[in-house]
């Protein structure tokens, strides 16, 4: 009988291009198995008719295997010589895996399926081809069609391509890699795979190694871990612990299934200590929950596919999955992924779309780059001298893809040695500048990453065509770097670079453009306030926010983090505040933003600084005092809510001065918040099981957060969350007590990775994080905050990671991921790439260091690109850049409404088209112009302001206290009133520290509130009592050594008030005094005037001599000048009483004699006080008297340096806090240019020395220091 002819055949074109038969089921022969059977019988001999039924079975299945592993040496051979062309010789990329038979969409290998590879440099390409085989015709419509993406935005884009194509987009199935990896082993009959093992999945694998790491304390293989085990706070190290080994194991899994197989089997554990503690654990946990993890289910896969008879394997396939599946513009995936892949190619036609930046062979090209630039430095000849596969120098362009590429180059190393036979590689690459008439500079840079080996003869004139190929355009501005102070900054350039677009291009639409950064999540604000507010509503640029987590789009959720964090903590008033002030928390307890606000000057007042009772300092670490806690600053408010405000002291405790009776029902809801938080608090300072903290979190949830139909369904997202918690922690056996930080970071940590639902392409301009694998094409792409420190990310790897230590091709790496990110990012544009730097510190200007992959495109460009020659007669201006690099980066300024933005002639890539910037910086413009060059200030100047224009404003009346407000304190006046800027101040912000002393405003409150009892013949052991009973005290020693100095120095200022009092006191005045102010007309001040005794006014005052309480008091003594002047019968004199400048001097009693005409001198104090409205007073109390009395000596240079020493501060005075210095209302009303210089005489409608000489000239006459 006539035997098959092993390893010959006649026509080979008709064995391989085969139609897809039914592989000899049946009885009856399909037409390519009669084809293949008298192809390998002698000419002449018909098998269908002269050989039995079972010989010919039998010599179609050997006849199918020798053919497979013909084509498997076929493949080797065509990779080994590769690897040793490296694509520098030919474009020939991939092996052909069958004869050459490359581009045949449809190939059957003896029954069996293929692998075909599509690669392209274009994700419009790709899309084109899978676009082509979705409809093809032939295919069941009813069948859903498999589409693997690797990723939402991925998927997103591939469905509104096509529907855009076709007009619909419907039975398709996308699936992300694992998911389809799952769906793949799963249709497997479970007689050959079985089923997916729960209990190995990240969330339950953290529960079942925290058990066996308990039970394995004190053993000896677990010793390396026994720093983390046997801690102080071992049981939360634990969780955390376990929580890195579940994900380093998951993707020992994934990357080293070999791994995790070996240590399964092995009869003995290795040597290597962490590698031996880790085969022990896999080996308990494989004990404990059964293998069936994704390592064996893989491997399982791999042997039913090489099985002798494959047709179970293929009837379960063909009942879950498509004839063809696609896989889409991947960009990496694991060797395992391949490896499934390729056994799936057996049965199933695979179409496997590579998204390549070249259409070279470079899977070793960063090795061979460095082994270059090694090779060049030994032998001094500089950069690469040996170059790529000993041929030519490195290119620029060759540089930058081997230092962003590695892990496209991995992957494709990865995908030849996975991937045993294949059928076919298709490449559809496309030269980005065939088409163009003048290609840009960023069509030309992936044209030179596609061809990255084409070379460039350097003593080549301009005239030619290749070497003026590489000269750009001075107008091209396809590649942009800006540089900016801060990511405030960034938005705002971005803002304006979009609107230049958009106008340039009328068919750029905001769907056209997208713009990624590092931390989305951070900048999510600022994102709203550039582009969500715009003046007019016609040009605001719509967009959308994409990849925020959970927190930033669950008010739940957030004010529940913020709740475990509150209870984890100190529990500072600051942090309940903030709590609080959350919309679910304001909800529960029926308090508004109003109340929330009132609440917090309640607690700044009643002392309250963290802790919740004395039971939490203490479990804090600290003293047990319940000073300063929320108990005791609610006790204070109670009690000024049950026995009033002036009230006595009351079991130690002072009520404070509140007015909390307007609404006692704001003062219940904080007691209420109180009250969960102790006994929130009293819960998790025990230790319980998982599923019990789960029930007690889910009731704490109910508990703290309002449950509304709007946010159901976020409650519904973190009760799941903690059910999930519970089950996998029950199933896994873990059952031992935990503590609530334990706890609470696992939580977090959920709920920082649950998905929350995506805005990626949902119209508009497109915010999003900057992640792997989105290589989606656009127009304009944007990358903000290319930092040095922000990009590449780096996460470090736990130190028992042995991938680190052994990698392998195909391991993925944060940094490496982010650096082909970044070069994905660059495929994508179209039409411009925009990068954003913050490259200036933001506080002092500073140069602060760029991404190393924005320093390596810039080396690339300048090494490859030219700036084209300035022109002959370049216009006017600024200076152009010179070099390519100066034409790519802009320096902006750090606000938009600089001049620079609006310079004509200027900088055109610095353009500003913003109206109020631009008004802006007409303002300062004519500011500068006006004083001679001096600094920009915030307003114009005040000369020509009339002070009668403003008895507009309101009446001409003023009240005593209000004239001297806005005399001694005018810019702040001027700031608030005039302008509503109420700027913070350093005394206001708001301490959550307990204080160790008294600052300013404290030391004066109580030290007045202290003289005031002694002053009334309250014993100074009551007085002291009441002083301590104050919220204010610090405690322990701190707190009696404070009271005890300020006792001392308040009793000494009550001794000299009680001799000065020693006669009768009289009745307080209320009186009014009518004035003639020039400019005004008749005016009016009334005020009142107490402390007046016999012997004239006293005055007793906490503050310091030679102060503003001076001033107050000689304004005050006019006033009693004024009224003695219309007829009161009063002693004219007043007398002040105060504490001693030690510095300056030790007066501490000062007078003030009669003056003459106080009518006159009041009604000039009224004109300056009135003309507040319009203009701050050049008058600054320390400053003008310093400035007074040198003058009034004579000493005029002298007067001039000592004022401008107080008010910015000098050498002589450096003791003391500068007066430009005591509000930020100086320093940002005149921004750098000195109110009291002469140049700044300009500013005012009065002169800084004439007031100062005219308002101290009397002064200094009429007082007197008195001896005491």
């Amino acid at each position: 009988m006539a035997r098959p002819l092993r390893g010959k055949c006649r026509g080979s074109g008709s064995l391989w291009a085969l139609s897809d038969g039914s592989r000899g089921q049946g009885t009856g022969w399909e037409s390519g198995d009669r084809e293949i059977l008298r192809c390998l019988y002698p000419p002449g001999h018909d098998p269908l008719r002269d050989s039995p039924d079972a010989e010919r079975k039998w010599c179609l299945c050997e006849c199918r295997h020798d053919l497979c592993e013909a084509a498997r040496r076929d493949s080797g051979l065509e990779r080994s010589d590769q690897h040793l062309r490296s694509g520098r010789g030919g474009k020939d990329h991939a092996p052909s895996f069958l004869l050459g038979l490359r581009s045949e969409p449809e190939v059957d290998v003896l029954g069996g399926r293929l692998l075909f590879v599509e690669r392209s440099n274009r994700t419009e390409k790709l899309l084109e081809g899978l676009a082509a085989r979705l409809v093809m015709p032939g295919r069941d419509p009813l069948a859903p069609s498999v589409v693997v993406v690797q990723g939402p935005g991925m998927e997103r884009w591939l469905a509104q391509s096509i529907s855009r194509r076709y007009g619909v987009c419907a039975n398709t199935e996308f699936l992300f890699p694992r998911q389809f990896l799952e769906k793949l082993l799963q249709s497997t009959p479970t007689e050959a795979v079985s089923g997916p093992n729960s209990a190995w999945e990240v969330g339950c694998l953290v529960w079942s190694i925290a058990r066996r790491l308990s039970e394995g304390r004190g053993d000896a293989d677990y010793e390396p871990l026994a720093r983390h085990l046997e801690a102080v706070d071992g049981d939360r190290r634990l969780v955390q612990l376990s929580q890195q080994i579940a994900i380093l194991l998951d993707r020992y899994m994934t990357y080293r299934p070999d791994w995790i197989r070996a240590w399964s089997d092995a009869p003995a554990l290795p040597t290597a200590r962490d590698e031996r503690w880790q085969a022990r654990l896999v080996r308990e946990l494989a004990a404990d929950l059964g293998r069936h993890h994704l390592a064996d289910r893989a491997q399982d896969f791999l042997a039913a596919v090489a099985s002798p008879d494959p047709r179970a394997l293929a009837a379960g396939l063909g009942t879950s999955l498509p004839d063809i599946v696609e896989i889409f513009a991947v960009s990496t995936l694991p060797p395992l992924y391949l490896s499934l892949i390729d056994g799936l190619a057996n049965h199933r036609d695979v179409h496997l779309s590579i998204l390549s930046p070249s259409r070279s062979y470079w899977a070793d090209l960063w090795r061979e780059v460095r082994e270059g630039d090694l090779e060049g430095a030994q032998s001094g000849g500089g950069e690469g001298a040996s170059g790529l596969f000993d041929a030519a120098p490195a290119t620029p362009a060759a540089r930058l893809l081997a230092g962003l590429g590695r892990l496209g180059g991995d992957f494709q190393r990865c995908l030849e040695e996975c991937t045993s036979a294949g059928g076919g590689e298709v490449e559809g690459f496309e030269s980005p500048v065939d088409n163009a008439a003048c290609p840009s500079l960023l069509a030309r840079l992936q044209a030179d990453l596609l061809d990255f080996d084409s070379e460039i003869d350097p003593d080549a004139g301009f005239g030619s065509g290749a070497r003026a190929s590489r000269i750009v355009d001075r107008g091209d501005d396809s590649i942009q770097v800006h540089l900016c102070h801060g990511p405030r900054r960034e938005l705002e350039v971005v803002e304006a670079a979009l609107r230049n677009a958009f106008d340039r291009d009328p068919t750029l639409t905001p769907e056209d453009v997208i713009v990624m950064a590092p931390r989305i999540d951070e900048i999510a604000p600022d994102i709203e306030a550039v582009f969500g507010v715009p003046q007019d509503e016609d040009r605001r640029i719509p967009h959308r926010i994409a990849d925020r987590g959970v927190f930033q789009r669950s008010p739940v959720a957030e004010a529940f983090r913020g709740l475990l964090d509150l209870l984890s903590g100190r529990a500072a008033r600051s942090e309940v505040l903030d709590w609080l002030s959350r919309e679910p928390s304001r909800a529960r307890f029926g308090l508004d933003e109003e109340a929330v606000e009132r609440l917090g000057e309640w607690a700044e007042r009643a002392g309250i600084r963290f802790g919740l009772d004395e039971d939490h300092r203490e479990a804090l670490g600290l003293a047990r005092d319940r000073t300063h806690t929320w108990a005791d600053g609610l006790e204070r408010l109670a009690l000024a809510h049950a026995v009033g405000a002036g009230a006595d002291v009351y079991a130690g405790t002072a009520p404070e001065p509140l007015d909390p009776f307007s609404d006692p029902e704001v003062l219940g809801s904080l007691g209420d918040v109180e009250s969960m938080l102790r006994a929130a608090r009293d819960q998790v300072v025990k230790k319980r099981g998982v599923a019990a903290w789960c029930r007690w979190l889910g009731d704490l949830l109910e508990e703290a957060c309002a449950r509304e139909d709007a946010n159901a369904h976020e409650h519904s997202t973190i009760r799941g969350l903690l059910q999930g918690f519970a089950e996998s922690a029950t199933e896994a056996g873990f059952d031992e007590p935990i503590p609530f930080e334990a706890m609470r970071e696992r939580v977090s940590e959920a709920l920082a990775s649950t998905p929350a639902p995506q805005a990626f392409l949902a119209g508009g301009v497109t915010f999003c994080e900057l992640v792997p694998l989105r290589a989606i094409p656009f127009r304009v792409v944007v990358i903000l905050g290319m930092s040095d420190q922000a990009f590449p990310r780096g996460r470090p790897a736990p130190g028992f990671d042995l991938m680190a230590r052994a990698p392998r091709a195909g391991d993925r790496s944060t940094r490496s991921d982010d650096r082909y990110l970044f070069l994905e990012a660059l495929l994508s544009a179209r039409d411009q790439l925009i990068l954003t730097v913050p490259g200036r510190d933001v506080r002092d200007g500073s140069d602060l260091p760029p991404s190393i992959v924005v320093s390596e495109l810039l080396d690339a460009l300048e090494g490859s690109f030219e700036l084209a020659p300035l022109p002959q007669d370049p216009a006017g201006g600024v200076d152009p850049p010179r070099t390519l690099r100066e034409a790519i980066v802009v320096e902006h300024a750090l606000q938009s409404f600089s001049d620079r933005y609006f310079e004509v002639p200027g900088d055109p890539r610095l353009r500003g088209r913003d109206e109020e910037a631009y008004a802006g910086a007409r303002a300062r413009r004519r500011a500068s112009e006006a004083g001679g060059g001096a600094p920009r200030q915030f307003l114009a100047d005040f000369s020509s302001a009339d002070p009668a224009s403003a008895a507009e404003l309101a009446p001409p009346l003023l009240e005593l206290d209000e004239l001297a407000e806005r005399l001694l304190r005018s810019t702040r006046h001027f700031t608030r009133e005039r302008l509503r800027l109420r700027l913070p101040r350093s005394e206001d912000v708001a301490s959550d520290l307990d204080p160790v002393d008294f600052d300013r405003l404290e030391q004066y409150s109580l030290g007045s509130a202290l003289l005031e009892d002694l002053t009334a013949g309250v014993s100074a052991d009551e007085a002291t009592a009441r002083l301590c009973a104050r919220s204010t005290i610090p405690i322990g020693r701190p707190g009696e050594l404070a009271v005890r100095a300020l006792f001392e120095e308040v009793k000494g200022i009550a001794k000299l008030a009680g001799e000065r009092f020693a006669g009768p006191r009289l009745a307080d005045l209320e009186s009014g005094i009518e004035l003639d102010v020039a400019g005004l007309g008749p005016c009016r001040i009334e005020g009142h005037l107490d402390g007046l005794g016999s012997a004239g006014r006293v005055v007793v005052d906490f503050r310091k001599i030679a102060g503003r309480s001076e001033l107050e008091a000689w304004i005050r003594h006019l006033f009693l000048c004024a009224c003695v002047e219309q007829g009161a019968e009063l002693e004219p004199r007043t007398v002040l009483i105060g504490r001693a400048d030690s510095k300056a001097s030790s007066d501490q009693i000062v007078a003030f004699e009669r003056v003459a005409e106080p009518c006159r001198h009041l009604s000039r104090l009224f004109e300056w006080a009135w003309s507040a409205n319009l203009a701050p007073l050049p008058f600054f109390p320390k400053a003008s008297r310093r400035f007074a009395a040198d003058f009034l000596d004579g000493k005029f240079d002298r007067a001039w340096r000592g004022a401008e020493e107080t008010y910015h501060g000098g050498e002589s005075g450096k003791w003391r806090t500068p007066e430009s210095e005591e509000g930020l209302e100086h320093a940002r009303l005149w921004e750098g240019l000195s109110p009291i210089s002469r140049a700044g005489e300009r500013l005012f409608p009065y002169r800084f020395d004439a007031v100062a000489e005219e308002f101290f000239a009397p002064f200094l006459a009429a007082r007197v220091v008195e001896s005491q």
